[in-house]
């Protein structure tokens, strides 16, 4: 008679999210499977993103005593199908009498409210390869459906804007703003924006544009004349001697 391996899960319990349990029975769907037995409840005290992972080996000679190598891995879907969340975790797993405890820990980022099931592999001294068990759905424990519609007040770390429970206040913008999602800005077109632009010598401005910028124009319309001892000859002035007395630069003996 071939050895036949069977897997009886006893418990699974996250720790510290106490977000996640199982203490239901796995028989996974491979070669020299048995049926399995009832399922027992494991405890573990909340310690970082960690959980303990409790379970029974047996083989066709009993339960198992040997150090096995183990991979745990989550994914999304139950079966065989889905995909892969986060990165397997493998340890060597001492076994005695078929009992055996190992800390999981695959972060909290895996972890997101979506259903998430556990798949474990085994290899202990002796096998030719890998015993794949299948996969167990992982459910939430009643903290977990808690936190669901848990209230502002018992929540931690609750933004300083959030605690009075405000979370609907509406806002509208008043003349001169426009508001864009969240974000209230001027309308250029109501509010004038600062004036930065300037004009060069021999011009002026025109215009003021929404933006702060300006348009210049030359000064051609500016219209001069000719005053007391001045004389105007196209755009030149001068001054006329027979009127202003020139600088006196002679001297005498």
């Amino acid at each position: 008679m071939k050895n036949k391996t069977r897997w009886i899960v006893m418990g699974v319990i996250l720790g510290a999210l106490g977000l996640l349990a199982a203490t239901t029975v796995l028989a996974g769907p491979v070669p020299d499977m048995l049926a399995p037995r009832a399922g027992l409840n494991a405890l573990a005290a909340p310690l970082g993103t960690a959980f303990t992972y409790q379970g029974k080996l047996e083989n066709g000679s009993g339960a198992v005593t040997a150090n096995c190598e183990m991979a745990f891995r989550l994914y999304d879907e139950g079966g065989s199908g889905g995909s892969q969340v986060g990165s397997a975790v493998t340890a060597t797993v001492p076994i005695t009498d078929g009992l055996f405890t190992v800390g999981l820990d695959f972060g909290s980022s895996v972890f997101t409210g979506d259903e998430r099931w556990l798949g474990i592999k085994v290899q202990c001294p002796g096998d030719a390869s890998f015993a794949d068990l299948g996969r167990q759905k992982l459910t939430a424990t009643p903290y977990a459906v808690y936190a669901l519609g848990a209230p502002w007040d018992g929540l931690t770390g609750v933004p300083a804007d959030l605690l009075d429970g405000d979370d609907d206040t509406t806002y509208t913008a008043g003349m001169g703003l426009v508001l864009n999602g969240t974000e209230f800005s001027v309308l250029s077109d109501t509010v004038q924006l600062r004036v930065t632009g300037t004009c060069s010598a021999g011009y002026a401005v025109r215009q003021v544009n929404a933006d702060g910028s300006v348009v210049c124009e030359e000064d051609t319309d500016t219209t001069y004349s000719a005053g007391t001892g001045l004389d105007l000859n196209g755009n030149t002035f001068n001054v006329t001697t027979n009127t202003i007395q020139q600088r006196v630069t002679g001297a005498c003996a």
